[in-house]
Formats: C-alpha cells, sequence, structure tokens
C-alpha cells in the first residue's frame, strides 16, 4: 500500500531527525575521546543546538522541490533529534565517580 505524500514526508523526516541525532552524538563524543577526556556524565547538547542542525538537516532531508519546512516539522526533528543523541550518549557513557 503506497503512503500518501504527507506520511512520506513525516517519514523522512523522522529518519533524517534520528540519523543526525546518533551523527551529533558520536561527534561529541570524538571530541572528547581526542581530547583524552573520558565520556561521562549527561548529554551536554542543548536543544537550541538541536533546533540549530534541524533546519539543516530538515532541509536537506525534504530536498529543493519540496515545501519549505514549517515551524512545527523544524521543531518536531529538533525533539526527536535530542532525544536520539541523548539515547546514544546515555548507552556509551560511563558513570561518573562518586565525590
Amino acid at each position: 500500500m503506497k503512503q500518501d505524500p504527507k506520511e512520506q514526508r513525516q517519514g523522512r523526516l523522522e529518519d533524517a531527525a534520528k540519523a543526525e541525532g546518533e551523527c551529533w552524538a558520536r561527534e561529541q563524543m570524538g571530541v572528547l575521546r581526542a581530547e583524552h577526556r573520558p565520556i561521562i556524565g549527561g548529554w551536554p547538547g542543548t536543544m537550541g543546538e538541536a533546533r540549530g542542525r534541524s533546519r539543516r538537516c530538515v532541509a536537506q532531508a525534504f530536498g529543493r522541490n519540496s515545501a519549505a519546512p514549517t515551524f512545527g516539522e523544524v521543531e518536531s526533528a529538533a525533539r526527536l533529534m535530542y532525544a536520539r543523541a541523548k539515547h546514544v550518549w546515555r548507552t556509551v557513557t560511563e558513570r561518573e565517580p562518586a565525590p
């Protein structure tokens, strides 16, 4: 059964946001590893950063021939991206040492 264009668009948005969230988390881990620092504690990213990344990510996912992303689509992608990055981060972080 064929999806309607709105469902296809939503699916592309979700897939792109999740992939970008994973990429974002791995980039942050790479920065810490390059500095020989442990990956500990909570996710260091912010929703502001997620929104900035989301605008680029959603525009790329939809391509030039699609309608411009709406505010709601950008915000939804940012939330998905942030949640995915945080999840990936938590799967590899070490527990912080007790004080």
